[in-house]
């Protein structure tokens, strides 16, 4: 099957713009990734609102590529007798979107050609954005964000082109979406974009991509995945503070018709805590490195952490319905904001506890350690009192809380790490008290999840529980040897359930309706952990051949057609394809040896 073109993603740090494969930009939101957006045709194709292009005659899509391994996108449109290039780039921490859109008539005879912009904002009752024409061009703003569309080559007032080319002539016109928090900033930013310089932004990806780790395994399909995943991740995170979105995108479906359509426009922790990981194996330890000094500031003064995401600047989103807008296949509730802010997921402080120690294996920067070391003793201390707690787990059912096999076991592997910390800094006697406390979370959680009616480990406790991939974290955080009889057993369950197998792919859980990537790459990575190659190889490709045809990936997919569904693109998918690529590395060509040159101890192995 041949990979499905979707929407193409570019960035600067702040925000990102999704742009259709026919060149309109269906989402952006101003002045940040978690504003209300003034675009949302990739949500809503009738009320979203978009800028698109209008071409004198109707032109096909031909195709769209990143220039290679760069952010910067190159859109290719074609109709009778003239071929329409269109480089979209935002250059990094600069509040803009530069599109040049080059026309070049590729017939035989003189052609007289126009291209004229239209803007339409989104258009819904629970958030009204104002459009006015402006001197370089026009206006939209809502009072938080202010966006101006101009540039050069351009009537202003009509935002139109117009141009006489003769045959084999191209003409070049650049058009600007500055912003800011006011109409003078977006101004200033309209004129930054006026001038700034494709080939500086070209120069920009390149050199921050030279700092990545070469996977160097010969499988040049697979590499490139590695890259762009790195490419996309970079997009995912707020240069200003390092903290990590887990999607730049909000209510996007999960599943055809369904109701779960979530705003991911946020950092949670765990999702942030993977990607940190991520970064961290490919080299990039100063991305990491922001990420635990942005979590770091939220920890509470008992030890813990308040919430499972945050807003970009720390806070807790509310939650809103927007009623007049709805899926692509007219899914709903569209939902802006995230109430799961108010859960208790215990996986928190293990997460932030696990992330720390393994930044600390990758880069042996005891002076980190010790800064921190005060965060570690109060989270480690707050687990060691609450670790028993029902929570909402990993999946964030709002309806209950349970004994989440999953939390458990990250608690486990925090307490572990912050045990490490501690005697790595000079003090046994707490690293004593938080293994003794891990001793009682492994004691407890294999045995109260394990089912021997069902033979596996199961979601929660309880036998009215289900298969979940999410069991493996009990492998990966070393409460199990990965090949033990019983972790052996749940997979086997897990791989030839027809409830959790979905063509191909790997749901969440059993009876769950789609694929989910990130399960997926779990199973691949844990068949690579035990030395089955050739299965976990299947799985990989199995997401190799569903993401797009520029490598993007959203949260569940269908390998049979290449549709993506959910928040696009998402930080689950692309850390754990980097992750999951690691591992195929480290267990076919390095041995599994610890790339990091530092000592890891082999509970703790597996969960990079």
């Amino acid at each position: 099957m041949p990979q499905k073109e979707f929407y193409a993603i570019v960035g600067n740090g702040e925000t990102v713009a999704l742009i259709h494969p026919l060149g309109s930009v269906d989402w952006l939101c101003v002045p940040r990734f978690d504003n209300f957006p003034v675009f949302a045709a990739a949500l809503d194709p009738c009320r979203g609102g978009r800028l698109r292009l209008v071409f004198g005659e109707p032109l096909a899509p031909g195709g769209h590529r990143y220039r290679e391994r760069t952010n910067v996108l190159e859109t290719r449109l074609i109709g009778a007798g003239v071929t329409t290039v269109i480089t979209d780039f935002m250059p990094w921490q600069q509040r803009c979107l530069v599109r040049l859109v080059t026309l070049q008539n590729s017939s035989g005879a003189r052609q007289s050609i126009s291209v004229r912009l239209e803007a339409e904002p989104v258009r819904t009752a629970a958030h009204a954005f104002f459009s006015a024409p402006h001197p370089a061009g026009w206006h939209i703003h809502d009072g938080l964000g202010h966006l101006i569309i101009g540039g050069v080559g351009l009537d202003g007032g009509s935002l139109t082109a117009r141009c006489e080319l003769e045959p084999g002539e191209e003409r070049t016109i650049r058009i600007v979406l500055g912003y800011g928090t006011s109409c003078a900033e977006a101004e200033q930013s309209l004129a930054a974009g006026c001038a700034a310089s494709v080939e500086e932004c070209v120069s920009f990806w390149r050199d921050w991509l030279r700092r990545a780790r070469p996977l160097d395994i010969g499988e040049p399909r697979l590499e490139e995945a590695y890259y762009r995943s790195l490419l996309t991740l970079k997009l995912l995170t707020y240069e200003k503070n390092g903290a990590i979105i887990a999607a730049p995108t909000a209510s996007l479906p999960a599943t055809p018709g369904g109701e779960d359509n979530w705003d991911y426009r946020y950092c949670w922790l765990r999702d942030g805590y993977f990607t940190a990981v991520a970064f961290d194996k490919a080299g990039f330890h100063e991305e990491a490195r922001r990420f635990y000094d942005f979590a770091f500031a939220l920890q509470s003064d008992e030890g813990n952490w308040r919430q499972p995401l945050y807003t970009l600047d720390g806070k807790n989103p509310f939650e809103m319905v927007v009623d007049d807008l709805a899926g692509p296949g007219g899914e709903r509730p569209a939902r802006m904001g995230n109430l799961a802010g108010a859960q208790l997921q215990l996986d928190n402080e293990g997460s932030m506890l696990h992330g720390l120690w393994f930044h600390y294996c990758c880069t042996g920067d005891r002076d980190y350690l010790i800064h921190r070391w005060d965060g570690v003793r109060r989270a480690a201390m707050w687990l060691t009192a609450n670790w028993f707690r029902p929570e909402h787990g990993i999946w964030e059912f709002r309806e209950r809380v349970s004994q989440w096999t999953y939390g458990k076991a990250v608690t486990y592997g925090g307490l572990m790490a912050a045990a490490h910390i501690a005697r790595e800094l000079g003090q046994p006697h707490v690293a004593e008290v938080w293994q003794a406390t891990a001793q009682q979370v492994l004691v407890q959680v294999l045995a109260e999840s394990w089912s021997e009616r069902r033979q596996a480990f199961l979601r929660h406790y309880g036998d009215d529980a289900v298969l979940d991939v999410s069991t493996l974290a009990l492998a990966f955080y070393g409460l199990i040897d990965a090949r033990d009889e019983r972790m052996r057993r749940t997979v086997e369950l897990i791989d030839r359930n027809p409830g959790c197998l979905v063509r191909g792919g790997v749901a969440r859980w059993e009876c769950a309706p789609m694929p989910f990537y990130l399960a997926t790459f779990w199973l691949a990575r844990y068949y690579f952990i035990v030395g089955n190659s050739a299965r976990g190889r299947l799985l990989l490709e199995t997401c190799l051949n569903s993401m797009t045809s520029l490598g993007l990936m959203a949260e569940h997919f269908d390998p049979e057609t290449g549709e993506q569904w959910g928040n696009f693109p998402q930080a689950f998918s692309h850390e754990e394809l980097v992750r999951t690529a690691w591992a195929l590395k480290e267990q076919e060509h390095a041995n599994g040896a610890c790339e990091s040159g530092y000592f890891r101890p082999r509970w703790y192995a597996d969960a990079g």
